[in-house]
């Protein structure tokens, strides 16, 4: 008898110096409430949870593990009052199903650093794969941008069809363009196909077009928008094209695959691109598109390439883009069609001898020794007219 009164007063008397100013007190009136497995205890440590002292919360968190499933109701009526990480963890390693609903019930309001804790809790408090996804869905309407963000990647990654109507519906309020972005990268993970990703994508673009900072997203939402051959895009393109945002190479490939004839006469403008890497991307679109008009201005801009650009004018060549005829090349039909062979094979044992690193790194074709030792070139096979591999005598 004597000892249960003597119990209860030490476990008052710790109550009272949980509240203490003194962290140290705190400290070890938390171990010491821990040891009493009593119920009335578990409040009081909860409360520590958020003392201002690291130390005292992670042995508070000790305590109530310790405690078990008895400490569940009392952390999840915490929860309600405050979305506190500590809380949260505590929950998560319980793991206990009853924690489920209201962990779910958090993710609109949380903040950014809480909400993976949240999702960690309920994977360990054993919420299904369906429940989780919820909890991304529920999270797309959270005021913090960084939630959005991540919850709209998770979707992406979850390949969960059921996350297509709650993304499509949240592009809308979206005010964010990377958020926006990601929500439309997840539906294009998700394989979804419909107007208002496009829709999406027009949107950033024209929020973003000439931010510095933007590159990836924009360059990305441009890719997007030729894979889905989006025709309505193809104005703001070339918006794009003519204001001077965005990257002119990503473009011409949208354009191209995009195929709408509106593009011929601005791709036959970016002939004249500095970047050789543009004008074959610019080429291949016509290409893709078909037109007759863009022939005489190819022909011209395979002339006008660059002398360091001999490996791009092979490229050309070899893709098809371009015939040996338009080229120039005087050869009797035969001729002609035993160097179109000659010259594929070369193609091939020049990529095989690349990938060995037997070229140097000097120029596009490693030593002029090579070639002829003159740097001053007349076709793809430096001043020697004749080609080491091929055997021909040929000039360009």
């Amino acid at each position: 008898m004597i000892k249960k009164v003597l119990a209860e007063i030490k476990f008052r008397w710790l109550l009272i110096r949980l509240k203490s100013r003194n962290a140290d007190a705190r400290l070890h009136s938390v171990w010491a409430l821990g040891k009493f497995r009593d119920k009335r205890a578990v409040d009081p440590l909860v409360e520590r949870l958020i003392d201002s002292e690291l130390g005292v919360i992670l042995a508070a968190k000790k305590e109530l593990v310790e405690v078990g499933k008895l400490a569940v109701p009392n952390l999840i009526k915490a929860l309600k009052k405050i979305k506190n990480e500590y809380i949260v963890e505590t929950l998560g390693e319980l793991r206990d199903k009853q924690a489920i609903q209201p962990l779910l019930e958090c993710l609109p309001k949380t903040s950014w650093f809480v909400f993976d804790k949240l999702i960690d809790a309920l994977k360990k408090s054993y919420a299904t794969n369906a429940q989780i996804v919820n909890g991304y869905i529920i999270a797309l309407s959270n005021s913090d941008s960084s939630v959005r963000h991540n919850a709209a990647e998770a979707l992406g990654n979850s390949g969960d069809l059921k996350a297509i109507p709650p993304l499509l519906e949240s592009l809308v309020d979206e005010s964010e363009e990377d958020v926006l972005f990601f929500k439309v990268e997840a539906l294009r993970k998700l394989g979804a196909n419909d107007e208002r990703i496009i829709d999406a994508y027009l949107k950033i673009l024209l929020k973003v077009k000439s931010y510095p900072w933007a590159y990836k997203i924009r360059r990305e939402s441009v890719e997007a928008l030729g894979n889905l051959k989006a025709k309505k895009a193809v104005g703001l393109l070339f918006e794009m094209l003519k204001d001077g945002y965005g990257d002119r190479e990503a473009i011409a490939e949208a354009l191209g695959t995009i195929g709408d004839e509106r593009s011929v006469v601005p791709l036959i403008k970016m002939l004249d691109d500095d970047n050789d890497h543009v004008k074959v991307a610019v080429i291949e679109a016509l290409r893709k598109i078909g037109d007759n008009k863009a022939g005489e201005s190819i022909f011209e801009t395979i002339k006008k390439i660059s002398p360091n650009g001999e490996s791009i004018k092979e490229k050309i060549i070899e893709s098809g883009m371009i015939t040996i005829q338009e080229l120039g090349f005087n050869l009797e039909e035969s001729l002609r069609t035993q160097l179109e062979l000659k010259l594929q094979e070369s193609y091939s044992i020049r990529a095989s001898l690349n990938s060995k690193n037997e070229y140097n790194n000097n120029d596009d074709y490693g030593d002029d020794s090579n070639y002829g030792g003159s740097s001053d070139r007349r076709g793809p096979w430096g001043s020697n007219p004749e080609d080491p591999v091929t055997g021909f005598n040929v000039d360009i």
